[in-house]
């Protein structure tokens, strides 16, 4: 066995000087002194540089896979690579679920004629608006450049869509571009903000609970109310709406009841008399084109109005929004609206056009010669037209104006 006691060096050397002496004066015998005393310290010189050497030996190189540098080009070098136990099993960490930081990443960039960076707009020629019945598989399989549809399955906050759902919807077949359909000229009773206490009897006319900015609910569609967006608490629970949308990853708004400028101003059906309302409604959009911009970290974040076409008179508003779109501009249902009108909304949405805005363009007809009659027109202008049915239920294709 040998000693647990603790030794050193001069120890192990004394020892092997000891017994080497012992072996060499056996086999010298009777030498002279001389011969024994050479022989034997260079026996001792040759023992102390052996040991020393052992001592002093290298460690042995184990060799290991270097992770940050010399990798194989096709290794996902993105991220951190994991803890490991054993060298043969490297593997880069999985980042397929983990949401970028930058949205503005999942996003086509060109440079608009402008100089400004953004999307390829310019590139829609076709476009789906539907906001109820909402399957984004069926929707994917479609060829359409450009999808406007709700933030959220219900309606709801507990259903709205998620970024990696709308991420899939954009890379789906062909590649589309998704808008986020907003209200900012009404409030929705199914939406996260509303309180039912604002209107308990749900008689259309707010309680005294109600916030100073919630207007009479709408004859048309009894579920929304018309709000004085010019007011900051109202513009706070927009901006929130905003901050959803950009969270989930959609390319830009889809901003409706633009026009309630025309209800709160001059000879408007409130009696309000707002002498500031069109402009009112211009600084908002204009905001609100700002914030979602800013927070999305991306300047060719989409921003569509809906209607209120003859915001066209405000230059700054041209140089702001993204595109238009407008409803009846042909037909009302299936009645031809009156000549004046479409030639004054076509003035309106010409000056979009001519400005290099994308104008979308949706008539409700039924009958099939009014909805080509519709087509054709919307296509001479140079806009992107769409037919649906008022409640935005079903995607809808039409035979020889397909999505391509």
């Amino acid at each position: 066995m040998f000693s647990e006691e603790p030794w050193n060096i001069f120890d192990l050397i004394n020892g092997v000087v000891h017994r080497a002496y012992q072996g060499y004066c056996v086999f010298i015998g009777d030498m002279g002194t001389g011969s024994r005393t050479f022989l034997g310290v260079a026996v001792i010189a040759i023992i102390v540089i052996g040991v020393f050497m052992y001592m002093n030996r290298p460690e042995p190189v184990i060799q290991t896979q270097d992770n940050t540098t010399d990798q194989d080009d096709t290794t996902n070098t993105t991220g951190p690579i994991d803890t490991i136990t054993n060298q043969t099993d490297i593997k880069p960490t999985n980042t397929t679920t983990q949401e970028p930081e930058n949205l503005t990443d999942e996003n086509p960039v060109i440079e608009t004629d402008d100089g400004e960076e953004g999307l390829p707009w310019s590139d829609v020629d076709d476009y789906l608006y539907i906001l109820q019945e909402i399957d984004l598989e069926e929707i994917g399989e479609t060829e359409f450049d450009l999808v406007i549809l709700d933030y959220s399955l219900e309606g709801d906050d507990e259903s709205r869509f998620t970024f990696k759902e709308i991420t899939s919807l954009k890379n789906s077949t062909g590649g589309k571009l998704v808008l986020a359909y907003m209200s900012i000229g009404e409030a929705e009773t199914y939406r996260w903000y509303w309180k039912r206490k604002w209107d308990r009897n749900g008689d259309g006319k707010p309680d005294s609970d109600a916030p100073s900015w919630l207007g009479p609910s709408n004859p048309e569609w009894p579920e929304n109310y018309k709000v004085r967006y010019w007011e900051p608490e109202w513009k706070m629970v927009v901006y929130d709406y905003l901050d959803r949308v950009v969270e989930a990853g959609f390319d830009g708004v889809y901003l409706d009841i633009i026009d309630a400028y025309e209800y709160w101003g001059p000879w408007g059906e409130s009696g309000l008399n707002r002498t500031t309302a069109e402009r009112d409604m211009v600084e908002f959009v204009l905001e609100i084109a700002e914030y979602a911009r800013e927070a999305s970290n991306n300047t060719g974040f989409g921003v569509f109005p809906q209607n209120g076409e003859a915001l066209s008179n405000h230059p700054d508003y041209l140089d702001t929004v993204t595109g238009i779109g407008k409803e009846d501009t042909w037909y009302d249902g299936d009645d031809r609206q009156p000549g004046n009108y479409t030639e004054e909304t076509i003035t309106h949405l010409d000056r979009f056009r001519d400005e290099g805005r994308l104008v979308l363009v949706i008539d409700y007809p039924e009958g099939p010669e009014r909805i080509r009659d519709f087509y054709l027109r919307a296509l001479e202008q140079g806009y992107v037209p769409y037919v649906s049915n008022r409640d935005l239920d079903v995607v809808n294709m039409v035979e020889g104006f397909m999505p391509d």
